[in-house]
């Protein structure tokens, strides 16, 4: 899959991201990324305050899954669960198989000044560039239809391996949230094992020929049911103006 033509030659980064430490965790390779001035990474910089990443060297072809989270500041449930993924990533990139995968956020806001906004509260996360065009594009090839949204991907063919990623984050951050950080069944390793039984699951069935069938895409439902009750913004108000 080209992450390049999908999601922008470079992604963003706060500069401030590593300077926020979140449960005492190690810095983030995305973090380590704006350390390694002359290590082969491009970067540049965007308002004083941002670093542009290429694409290519934030997600290597070694990259086994990728995340995409789908977000907007006008969105108040975004606003809540953008704290519980920047939490859940922190806890994700201080474990061993922290290089197994990757999270880019992409940008469901209504301006760039919003979006620059934004992105100076995710922390450590990568971000594609704004580009509503982009937003539409990914909206089409995933079919999303409300947000907060995480999509969980194989990393290098692009297929979904789960459309509601946002339960598996959740009920990850409730298990590590009980006073204590202890990377147990339920806690962060559980979810990263997870997540790659589950992406071995399904190379193995579409090595064998099966139908692609996305198994775990019923959370959409939720997420629109959710809408009504204040828990998810649909498809129509992802729409730029």
């Amino acid at each position: 899959c080209d992450w390049a033509q999908l999601l922008g030659e470079e992604l963003m980064i706060c500069k401030g991201g590593h300077y926020q430490p979140t449960h005492q965790a190690p810095r983030s390779s995305a973090s380590n990324m704006l350390a390694s001035i002359g290590s082969g990474a491009k970067q540049a910089i965007d308002d004083d305050q941002f670093a542009k990443v290429q694409t290519s060297h934030a997600l290597p072809s070694t990259l086994k899954l990728l995340l995409l989270y789908f977000s907007g500041r006008w969105c108040p449930i975004c606003s809540q669960f953008d704290i519980v993924l920047r939490d859940v990533y922190n806890g994700l990139k201080a474990l061993p198989e922290s290089s197994d995968l990757e999270v880019v956020w992409i940008s469901c806001d209504l301006s760039e000044d919003a979006y620059k906004s934004h992105l100076k509260k995710m922390g450590t996360m990568l971000g594609a560039t704004w580009s509503p065009k982009r937003l539409e594009e990914a909206t089409r090839r995933w079919g999303l239809q409300a947000i907060p949204s995480v999509l969980v991907l194989d990393a290098h063919s692009g297929k979904i391996l789960n459309m509601n990623g946002r339960e598996d984050v959740q009920k990850a951050h409730e298990s590590t949230g009980r006073g204590t950080m202890a990377m147990d069944s339920e806690g962060f390793a559980g979810l990263a094992l997870h997540w790659l039984e589950l992406l071995d699951a399904k190379r193995a069935a579409w090595d064998d020929g099966e139908a692609e069938v996305n198994s775990e895409s019923d959370g959409l439902s939720d997420s629109s049911e959710e809408d009504s009750k204040g828990g998810g913004s649909k498809r129509g108000s992802l729409r730029m103006p």
